[in-house]
């Protein structure tokens, strides 16, 4: 038998991943108690991030693209700010 060329790793599933977490409050692998002691420990990171734009083609059709996505969410803000019936 010739070996793998690679070896399949288990991973370790964290309990307070975003994608699972959920699903470990519904089974009890952690209680909402320690999940939200949790999330009041993280540390609020905005003031170290950096905004960024990446450019996919020549810079006129980019600009389009941006000014239609600010039509958008400015539109869906509009939206958000009027008065429900």
């Amino acid at each position: 038998m010739s070996k793998l060329a690679y070896e399949i790793k288990k991973l370790e599933c964290l309990p307070f991943d975003r994608r699972v977490v959920e699903r470990n409050l519904t089974t009890g692998v952690v209680s909402r108690k320690d999940y939200e002691k949790h999330v009041h420990a993280l540390k609020d990171l905005i003031d170290e991030s950096e905004e960024f734009q990446v450019t996919v083609g020549p810079e006129e059709e980019t600009k389009a693209v941006v000014e239609e996505d600010d039509a958008v969410a400015d539109e869906e803000d509009a939206a958000d700010d009027a008065p429900s019936a």
